[in-house]
């Protein structure tokens, strides 16, 4: 039996009804049933979660609803409180993660949850630190102020010289968790405030390390979910793998999925897995009490607003199994990830604002039941009237009016769409209406405020140019695209890159007359080449990166782990930059620097140098083993189905809210003629479609997507790859040697393989079989058998999908693109993708049997880099041949041409600058350093006639000699920091190295008398002093720049001729970059 136990009081609650969760306000109300002064202490929400109890006290009647028997006295449940033990009810033995037995009395205080937090994780890495009155006192408070300090404070050095002032406030509070975890513990953070204030912004990680140890890793930032929204930050944690963990664990027969199926208890609170993705575990914080903390009075601060609940009572609050009956258990299992998305709340509905409308499907589906998805002409595309898209962009700030938007709403998923009708958009009120094929999940009631909220993931924006990837380059080719097409825009491809990164050397003007738009122009191609003005814009927006579409990965490293104490210190974030000397990380980024300073590329080494790097990154991109080519006439946005229905067969619309470029020399928002569309995969011939566009006057609201018709035998979406209208984007393409030469393919390869079935097995378990299998058990027994299905994806091989890539690479160049073979191995790389939501796993046989036939091989050779090539070798493997009969293969062809073009153009640039005259040191930086030599020169010159020039000449050369001797031993530091292995260490690491010497930099060396800096009175003219001698004595190095970046810049700013304006730096970042490159 699972018993509430109230501790040390007398009032009893009656827990006869299962708790509410069809409304937030329901849950509240079912709260406030306590008395009001037992809820305001710790104590009392410790006392009255659920314990873990022993198989005596579990009743094999309890249902899935868990509904809970009621106790008859405090002193009977205080009683059945009993220590959780492996298999004493059924469960398996958990992982802790506990304070040592001298630290107990921490977890009798009101420590927030982060601090809380803090104090188990620094316990486990340093158990040998001492506990204090003092310190017990300065551990309270909010997070803010004691979360970023909790070692500091531990170790009682908390000073101003913290760690942690070496990074810029702006970067702190992009990544810092601890604000958003006070938000979410105030009333503010409650869920029913909506999307004006929204928590589940911080992640809690844990991490298996080789040995299976469980190492705390400090709460970060991350980007907000609809679970975190709804039960808080505090309620979750994500289970992390190191390399070697897995492959230990995956020894065993389901020792992985028995490994995470154990309960995580941290400091008393009990975590349980229900779900996860990319091979990490997400656990859900439950209502069970460890019983062996539980003679710990007032063990745990709660949250009177983000109580926890029963696992099953979670999970059913997500997709109730009683409503759900219909579905397989593989496709309930994945409508986990709907709760798990990374999204931000949008607008809250009432109910009775959202509508269901019937999808459109082919006339030609005249069968019984739903219809297959390639049939379903709107499968996963609703619609939002105007004053829903309205409010979005206005919780998200965006410039315009969303066309759609990919979200996530009352159990639904997929895009909606603007509404066609007139007076649906006239409504002041937001209205959606959802299809059929968008409904996932079905609710008896819909009444909580996180299910009536719109979690937007992205929002419709046209992208130009779209990139052709090998696979496209591989389907053009083979549908009669001619080589020389390709070789012709790689080459144009390349001109670009040097026109934008280096015609400066060409420029006909003479250096003091420069024209600016030599500058400007620079700058605009490698703020292009780099991405920069996105990067900065996303690192400074991680909660709305992804749904304004910035570029952005939240990914940890693999095999970052933390294990020492030492080390256990504030990280910079990856790409910011040091905000002390004002470096920035990117590469692109400190070339735009010294542009906007006022450096030349002809007159200064670093600029050359970096350009050099710049350039020669740029021109990688044109790697044959991993194209990334841009193609001018093209673009890529969300597919929609035509609102309308007045599209015919085999016509699209793309329009967009800029104009773009349509022909050679033309620009126009909308594309005319015939076009080519495709999307990823794209590995069989019918994958890319040639279709025409056209503009009908009807559809010209519909901006910055790209409209399919509903008309014909299959969705045209469902021909690139098996698509469909949830948020796939799609690539057109208008370039006109690319149309003419383009054969549209036997439509047949999109027809699945008559193999194809016979290679799959199906879980063909349905929820109500499994609600019958698991009544009467139990509640463990429950728990355990809901979690095999949430947790089964672990037992896929999530290395297959690379394994049925490189087997299809191996059949099309072998057997040819066509071949049926290649075609199985494709249509099985897509089954597999889509495998965790249908269920459908490759047979052991059919997997054995595809390797065998290729395992003396390796992938063609043309995929393979340099480095890679030297390892495969080793093995004594050779690339697999290409067949006899075939001709040449279209990447082998490019790869001759590309390393031609591609080497050419390096020599071009290496050659060029060989060839200019070094530049010399700049007098701008070197002034600050030979002024004051001069100063010193003219006081000893004076000093035997004047008593106060030779004391001012003393004072000076005393100072000037210990800011010399500090930059020299920097220096060193700097050298054997920034060794051989350096640009092989992860990005942050580099960055912490840099930070901490640019630290030491700025820092002012002691003078060996007291009285201070009197000839050098002001910190400006110390650090110009520092920064101007580094750049004297290195001129050719990189340590000057590494250090004192800012300075040097401001120097050469204010030397230049005109008016020099400074831009500090949280107003600079989100600034636009104009793109002087392209001509209106």
């Amino acid at each position: 039996m699972v018993k509430s136990v109230v501790s040390q009081s007398s009032t009893e609650w009656d827990f006869g009804t299962p708790i509410p969760f069809e409304g937030l306000e329901d849950l509240e109300s079912f709260e406030d049933q306590a008395p009001t002064d037992d809820r305001q202490t710790p104590q009392s929400f410790a006392s009255t979660q659920t314990v873990i109890d022993t198989p005596a006290d579990l009743s094999p009647g309890r249902s899935i609803l868990m509904k809970r028997k009621r106790s008859n006295s405090a002193s009977e449940c205080s009683r059945d409180v009993r220590r959780l033990v492996a298999g004493s009810n059924g469960d398996s033995l958990p992982h802790y993660l506990t304070v040592s037995e001298g630290w107990k009395s921490f977890l009798q205080r009101g420590y927030s949850w982060g601090v809380l937090w803090e104090l188990v994780r620094i316990n486990q890495l340093d158990p040998s630190l001492a506990i204090t009155p003092k310190i017990c006192r300065d551990l309270l408070g909010k997070s803010v102020d004691v979360g970023p300090h909790v070692r500091a404070i531990l170790l009682e050095t908390k000073s101003a010289e913290d760690p942690i002032s070496n990074l810029e406030k702006a970067e702190l509070d992009a990544q810092s968790p601890w604000k958003h975890l006070d938000f979410e513990e105030s009333p503010l953070g409650y869920p029913s405030s909506g999307p004006l204030g929204y928590g589940g912004q911080v992640e809690f990680i844990v991490r298996v390390t080789e040995s299976l140890q469980l190492l705390q890793q400090s709460p970060q930032r991350c980007p907000s979910t609809r679970f975190g929204r709804r039960f808080g930050s505090a309620s979750f944690l994500k289970l992390t793998f190191s390399k070697e963990a897995q492959e230990k664990l995956r020894k065993q027969p389901d020792g992985l999925l028995n490994y995470v199926q154990q309960p995580i208890i941290i400091a008393g609170k009990v975590f349980r897995g229900y779900s996860t993705r990319d091979s990490n575990v997400f656990y859900v914080q439950t209502n069970e009490v460890s019983a062996d903390t539980e003679r710990v009075k007032g063990w745990l601060t709660r949250d009177p607003f983000l109580s926890a609940v029963s696992f099953l009572d979670f999970i059913n609050w997500h997709n109730p199994l009683e409503h759900n009956k219909n579905q397989s258990m593989s496709k309930w299992t994945s409508r986990f990830q709907l709760g798990q998305s990374t999204s931000i709340p949008g607008v809250v509905l009432n109910p009775e604002n959202i509508y269901h409308i019937k999808d459109e499907v082919s006339p030609s589906f005249t069968g019984q039941g739903k219809a297959p998805s390639a049939k379903i002409m709107t499968d996963g595309c609703g619609f939002a009237n105007l004053a829903t898209l309205r409010s979005i962009k206005e919780v998200l700030e965006l410039d315009s009016i969303p066309t759609a938007v990919q979200c996530r709403v009352a159990g639904a998923k997929g895009l909606l769409l603007l509404h066609p009708n007139e007076a649906n958009n006239m409504l002041s009120t937001p209205e959606i209406y959802l299809r059929d094929s968008q409904r996932k999940i079905l609710y008896p009631e819909l009444h909580d405020t996180a299910h009536l909220t719109v979690d937007v993931l992205r929002t419709s924006h046209l992208t130009t140019p779209a990139r052709l990837s090998y696979e496209t380059i591989i389907n053009l080719a083979e549908n009669g695209v001619p080589p020389n097409i390709f070789f012709g825009l790689l080459q144009l491809g390349v001109e670009v890159v040097l026109d934008g990164l280096f015609s400066w050397p060409e420029d006909p003007l003479p250096l003091s007359v420069m024209s600016h738009d030599s500058m400007l122009k620079l700058h605009s191609s490698v703020n292009r080449a780099g991405a920069v003005s996105g990067a900065k814009l996303a690192r400074r927006d991680i909660a709305y990166a992804r749904a304004k579409g910035y570029i952005w990965d939240h990914k940890q490293e693999e095999g970052d782990e933390n294990t020492e104490p030492l080390e256990d210190l504030p990280r910079s974030t990856a790409w910011w930059p040091d905000y002390t000397s004002g470096q920035p990380s990117s590469l692109e980024e400190t070339v735009l620097v010294l542009i906007e300073a006022g450096f030349h590329p002809l007159t200064e080494w670093i600029l050359q140098e970096k350009l050099r790097q710049v350039i020669n990154t740029a021109l990688n991109r044109f790697s044959v083993s991993k194209p990334k080519i841009p193609i001018a006439e093209s673009c890529s946005a969300f597919v929609v189905p035509d609102p309308l229905g007045i599209l015919k067969e085999g016509e699209i619309q793309v329009r967009s809210s800029f104009s773009i470029k349509s022909a050679p020399g033309g620009e126009s928002p909308v594309i005319l003629g015939e076009v080519l569309v495709t999307r990823h995969p794209c590995k069989v011939p019918t994958d890319v479609q040639k279709v025409r566009a056209v503009d009908y006057p009807e559809l010209r609201a519909y901006t910055d997507v790209i409209v399919f018709p509903i008309e014909g035998s299959c969705s045209l979406a469902s021909f690139l790859g098996g698509g469909d209208y949830d948020g796939d984007k799609v690539e057109v393409f208008w370039n006109e040697d690319f149309v003419k030469t383009f054969i549209p393919p036997d439509q047949s390869s999109a027809l699945d393989p008559p193999d194809l079935s016979g290679s799959f097995t199906q879980s063909t378990v349905t929820v109500s079989e499994f609600l019958d299998e698991i009544s009467g058990k139990p509640e463990m027994e429950q728990i355990h058998a809901v979690q095999r299905h949430l947790l089964s994806p672990l037992s896929r091989d999530e290395h297959l999908l690379g394994v049925y890539n490189e087997l299809w690479l191996m059949s099309m160049y072998h057997h040819g693109y066509g071949h049926e073979e290649t075609k199985s191995l494709a249509y099985k790389f897509t089954t597999i993708l889509d495998g965790p939501k249908t269920g459908l796993k490759i047979l052991d046989t059919v997997l054995k049997s595809d390797r065998e036939r290729y395992q003396w091989h390796l992938r063609p050779a043309w995929t393979m880099e340099d480095k890679t090539q030297a390892q495969s070798n080793s093995k004594n493997l050779v690339p697999i041949p290409r067949g006899k009969s075939l001709g040449p293969f279209i990447m082998d062809i490019l790869g001759e041409q590309l390393h031609q073009v591609v080497g050419a153009a390096k020599r071009k640039v290496e050659m060029t600058l060989r060839g200019l005259r070094p530049p010399p040191p700049d007098p701008a930086l070197l002034a600050p350093h030979l002024f004051q030599i001069e100063a010193l020169r003219k006081y000893e010159s004076e000093a035997a006639e004047d008593q106060e020039c030779k004391i001012y000449a003393d004072m000076l050369r005393r100072e000037l000699k210990a800011l010399r001797t500090h930059v020299d031993d920097v220096h060193a530091k700097w050298t054997r920091a920034t060794g051989k292995t350096f640009t092989d260490l992860p990005i942050e690491t580099r960055q912490d190295k840099l930070r901490a010497l640019s630290k030491e930099f700025a820092r002012d060396p002691p003078l060996e008398v007291r009285i201070g800096y009197i000839a050098l009175k002001t910190r400006r003219e110390r650090m110009d002093f520092k920064a101007s001698y580094a750049y004297d004595r290195h001129p050719r190095q990189r340590f000057p720049w590494d250090v004192a970046m800012t300075t040097l810049c401001e120097l050469k700013a204010a030397s230049t001729p005109g008016v020099s304006r400074y831009v500090v730096q949280y107003m600079h970042d989100p600034m636009r970059v104009v793109d002087h490159g392209k001509r209106r």
